[in-house]
């Protein structure tokens, strides 16, 4: 009986031990403290997406108001939304949207994300005006500024924003007036042109974006597509269709649309009386006494000014290798008469003939008034005087070391090498034989100063190691 009764009660106890051990179901053992716990350790905050690696499952942000970078885990658990409330898939989502993000901080794990509501997003921009010194984009009809964390992507790079330039064509996601996030839709390539000295002086027109003169050499920023190109020189126009590849130089050659060479003469201008010391501008070109110049064969304008002497407007002809043409100047207080002549060095004009500008009786046809001649003089000779005076500031570029530098499509010299100041933005593009051509974009005060810069090392053709990294 004994035996009985201590074996009830063992089996009374483990009974109660087992109810103990068990907890009903719906019953909760977290703690107040343990709940708060788990409640502060979620965070949130708005972010612009910088990167998304699907492989190993982690997304980047940059804070919108911080500036704050933030990397964390991403699962098929979170719970993603776009602006509507409407779930989406992460392959809907681009890299630099805004988005209001939850998640866990100790864990470093995403929660929630859902696309920001009052983020603007402007797409097709062109022509973006980026003041690189105020920190300042001029686009879709806003101002808005930017800060150096700006995220700004192009083909899964992130780029800095004066690798942006006027010819790109941008997505940009704004929020509150702050520049958030950048994505290059279109970029741009370089055309080089080569074969086309005779259009030197003339126009050239890339699509509706690229109008400019043509200078001596040229490497012009595009944005990347297919268009047309035409140059023109006076009555002389040529078209080519091109494609602008993006990073890439393309070089078109225009020997087939060159320009025929023109027929030119030399004509040495003499003034008299020697003394005279005048002021000498052949189709507005000045020339000193005595001196040659090569002009086309044709007509041309001729203005003589000299103190003291009936100032002189008048169009003579070129029409021989070479002359020497004479003017003898009138003056009002002696009376005298104004002869006009020629004497050939070579015998190259026929016997009688007359020069256009002279009538037959050896007078010289004029136009203008005699104040309008001089005005002219006066005016060139003061702007001249002012330039010569007011100091001009320069910009020096000194790295990288032995490229070619090109400024708004002009070419300056082989790096390091400097150029006039002029205040605004401008294009800076960078080339060297065998490298990977690059555009910056920098923007010029006028404060009086001259200023200095630098780029990276241009990439040699065939290394891939960013595209890797």
């Amino acid at each position: 009986m004994k035996r009985v009764f201590v074996f009830l009660v063992l089996a009374c106890s483990l009974i109660l031990c087992c109810s103990c051990a068990s907890t009903p179901r719906g019953f909760s053992t977290t703690t107040e403290e343990d709940t708060t716990e788990a409640v502060t350790d979620e965070d949130t905050f708005t972010g612009a997406i910088s990167n998304i690696d699907l492989k190993q499952n982690i997304i980047s942000f940059v804070d919108v108001h911080t500036d704050e970078e933030h990397v964390l885990r991403y699962h098929g658990g979170v719970d993603l939304t776009n602006k509507y409330g409407d779930i989406v898939a992460i392959s809907q989502i681009d890299v630099g949207e805004i988005m209001d993000v939850t998640y866990n901080v100790s864990q470093a794990k995403l929660i929630k994300m859902q696309v920001n509501a009052q983020a603007m997003r402007y797409e097709n921009v062109q022509n973006p005006e980026i003041d690189t010194y105020k920190k300042q984009v001029q686009a879709a009809g806003e101002l808005m500024t930017y800060t150096d964390a700006v995220v700004i992507e192009d083909d899964g790079k992130l780029l800095d924003m004066n690798q942006l330039c006027s010819q790109d064509q941008l997505t940009l996601r704004v929020l509150d007036g702050k520049l958030c996030s950048v994505t290059v839709e279109f970029g741009h390539g370089y055309v080089k042109l080569v074969d086309y000295e005779t259009y030197v002086g003339g126009m050239i027109e890339i699509g509706y974006d690229v109008i400019v003169p043509v200078t001596e050499e040229m490497l012009l920023t595009v944005r990347e597509g297919d268009y047309q190109l035409r140059i023109n020189k006076g009555n002389h126009t040529g078209t080519r269709y091109i494609t602008v590849t993006k990073n890439v130089e393309t070089i078109v050659s225009l020997a087939s649309l060159q320009i025929e060479p023109q027929k030119t003469g030399e004509a040495v201008i003499r003034v008299l009386p020697e003394d005279a010391e005048p002021l000498i501008y052949i189709d507005g070109s000045k020339l000193e006494n005595g001196n040659s110049i090569e002009l086309v064969y044709g007509k041309h304008s001729i203005i003589i000014a000299a103190k003291g002497y009936d100032t002189y407007s008048a169009y003579f002809t070129v029409e021989h290798a070479y002359k020497i043409y004479e003017f003898d100047l009138e003056n009002p207080d002696g009376g005298t008469t104004t002869e006009e002549g020629s004497t050939e060095a070579t015998d190259t004009t026929e016997e009688g003939s007359t020069e256009e500008g002279s009538t037959e009786d050896g007078t010289t046809e004029s136009e203008g008034s005699t104040e309008e001649g001089t005005t002219e003089s006066t005016t060139e000779e003061t702007t001249e005087s002012t330039t010569e005076d007011k100091k001009e500031n320069t910009v020096t570029i000194t790295a990288p070391v032995g490229a070619k530098l090109y400024v708004d499509g002009k070419y300056v010299g082989e790096t390091p090498c400097h150029f006039k100041k002029t205040p605004g933005s401008h294009v800076i593009t960078l080339t060297r034989t065998g490298c990977m051509t690059v555009s910056y974009t920098i923007t010029l005060k006028d404060d009086g100063k001259n200023e200095t810069f630098q780029f990276e090392e241009l990439k040699i053709l065939g290394d891939f190691s960013d595209i890797l990294d």
